[in-house]
């Protein structure tokens, strides 16, 4: 009889400690189910597409680099743009500073994706090492696109792209309206293009591109970033003001910039190769330049009585042209352009 009591204690408490598990249950299971919505889940890896700021734009870049035996395949590529898209005017600055300036259609030419296709290895010229390996597919012809990449600007915001290779050492100069030249020299020089980008109300992009000058080694400068003063380590900056022009986009049009095939100019500093590596300085070697006057006698003689050889036909060798930069419109946050604000530059940050 006193076991009773005991047992009885111990069957409430079982079923008080049941009931508070089932409340528990029945409150954080719910609270689980509702945790599981699309606003929660955001928090994990599977994260939703993040949207672009109002007047924001997404455009691609791209830079290529041709070889010398594509010229002809460029000149027909540029035949089929359009460059009335760009005002006269500044057509006429472009073409004086060694600089040409044309749009694409979305219809991409059928000679675009020639252009664009890699050079086939010449197995000729590599050693055993290298020839095996490139025929096992280790070893693959560089891409003639330097660069690519999807960049998002806000209204007013530029972004920098850097066109050419570092010249160890490069003068340049380029001429205005005026037909003033502007000279410079410096060390360490590389073209860059900077463009920045305007929404429409009509749902094109207003692109405002401008070739710049860096050169010098980099150092502390002041700069302004949110209306904020602070130091930024960048180069000297040498605007290339004169050359500034602006081209409505629609989706899927592209600005194509490239050298118009003179040697002089600044487009030969944006996108060719002249200068790239430094001329050795001149030296005098007397005895190498009575051993090259002997051998080249002796070749003469055994070339006369040989009598002449027969013609060989020569193939010039491949060298580099020039590059050119495409920006091609992908989309922009029309619907909220409209009440963008275009009086002055927003900060943001690009997103490569």
């Amino acid at each position: 009889m006193l076991e009773s009591p005991i047992i009885l204690f111990l069957i409430r408490f079982i079923l008080l400690a049941i009931s508070v598990v089932l409340g528990i249950v029945a409150s954080g299971g719910c609270a689980a189910l509702k945790d599981q919505s699309p606003q929660r889940r955001e928090n994990n890896f599977s994260l939703a597409r993040r949207s672009m700021n109002p007047g924001a734009v997404a455009v691609q870049v791209a830079i290529v680099q041709l070889d010398s035996d594509q010229h002809d395949q460029f000149e027909h590529f540029w035949s089929l743009l359009d460059q009335t898209k760009v005002s006269l005017t500044a057509r006429k600055i472009a073409d004086a500073n060694g600089l040409r300036y044309a749009v694409m259609s979305p219809q991409v030419p059928r000679v675009l994706p020639e252009l664009l296709k890699s050079r086939p290895l010449d197995l000729s010229k590599l050693d055993d090492l290298k020839r095996q390996m490139a025929e096992a597919g280790l070893v693959k012809s560089p891409n003639r696109t330097v660069l690519h990449q999807r960049i998002e600007n806000d209204t007013g915001e530029d972004h920098e792209i850097t066109t050419s290779n570092v010249y160890p050492q490069r003068a340049w100069a380029f001429m205005g309206p005026d037909s003033v030249p502007v000279k410079g020299s410096g060390q360490l020089v590389k073209g860059t293009y900077r463009f920045t980008s305007f929404p429409q109300p009509d749902g094109s992009v207003r692109l405002v591109l401008l070739p710049e000058v860096h050169h010098g080694i980099a150092t502390n400068r002041f700069d302004v970033s949110q209306r904020t003063f602070l130091f930024n380590e960048s180069q000297i900056e040498t605007k290339v003001t004169p050359l500034e022009f602006k081209v409505d986009l629609k989706p899927g049009e592209t600005v194509i910039i490239a050298p118009n095939g003179t040697a002089e100019g600044i487009g030969d500093l944006l996108f060719g190769h002249k200068g790239l590596i430094p001329n050795p300085s001149p030296t005098i070697d007397q005895q190498s330049d009575l051993n090259r006057q002997i051998e080249a006698a002796v070749n003469d003689l055994d070339a006369s009585l040989k009598g002449e050889p027969d013609a060989v036909e020569t193939v010039p060798p491949v060298t580099p042209l020039f590059r050119f930069l495409m920006i091609r419109l992908l989309h922009s946050q029309s619907a909220n352009s409209l009440g963008a604000d275009t009086s002055e530059p927003l900060t943001t940050v690009n997103h490569e």
